[in-house]
């Protein structure tokens, strides 16, 4: 049973909202909406959508950035999952295939568009394959929004979405409401650390990829002289 109805077009743009909102530094809302009127006038092909701005120009934006701007991509999906799911997440939501036909579908269409740039200039930085790198996104975002604080955030500011004129929200509106919610002090005591821990977590997996795969071309050298002169 879902946590409001399913495939509810309000909740996932709630999510990226929250996601957007924590990352006020990088990135300004300049509305949100469930109405697809709306949401046409920024892309024909959407039933809702966030739009907003980068705050930086995009060849100064660093691997934190664009790290950012991935979750910030992949927050509708997963407010998606979280939703469906009634905050009762299994590990076939990490399922490759899954995961593939999500991305290649028209209602996960817009969210792709932006994600692409982003993890482009990701991965260079990073020795391990793209889907380990989404899917860390995926754990994340799926635990703040199953967290018991930000789950009721989600779900009001859902609410506030569905039930705006238009279903839309300007950007003065979004933060004025959130700001009024327990994700302010949230954002301000805990994500940072999150994310740094993240970050550390992401490089410490590339530098033993990195050395596993060292030690495994070293022993291959070895093993092939071996054969060699035996």
């Amino acid at each position: 049973m879902a946590l409001t109805i399913n495939n509810d077009t309000a909740i996932h743009e709630a999510g990226h909202c929250i996601i957007s909102y924590l990352a006020t530094d990088l990135f300004e809302i300049k509305f949100v909406t469930a109405n697809k009127n709306v949401s046409k006038t920024e892309d024909r092909t959407s039933i809702g959508g966030l739009s907003g701005s980068l705050k930086k120009e995009v060849d100064t934006l660093t691997f934190e950035d664009h790290d950012l701007m991935v979750l910030i991509c992949l927050a509708g999906m997963a407010a998606d999952d979280v939703n469906h799911s009634d905050c009762q997440l299994t590990e076939q939501l990490y399922d490759n295939r899954l995961f593939a036909t999500k991305m290649t579908s028209n209602k996960y269409s817009g969210d792709c568009q932006l994600f692409l740039p982003h993890i482009q200039r990701v991965m260079p930085h990073l020795s391990i394959k793209q889907r380990p790198y989404t899917i860390s996104c995926q754990r994340l975002l799926h635990e703040i929004f199953s967290n018991q604080v930000i789950t009721p955030i989600l779900i009001d500011l859902r609410n506030q979405i569905s039930n705006s004129p238009n279903q839309t929200l300007v950007s003065h509106e979004i933060i004025a409401f959130l700001d009024k919610t327990e994700l302010k002090n949230w954002r301000e005591n805990e994500w940072r650390e999150i994310l740094t821990s993240r970050i550390s977590e992401i490089k410490k997996k590339s530098i033993s990829d990195i050395l596993l795969k060292y030690w495994r071309s070293c022993w291959q050298k070895i093993f092939d002289s071996k054969f060699k002169t035996s």
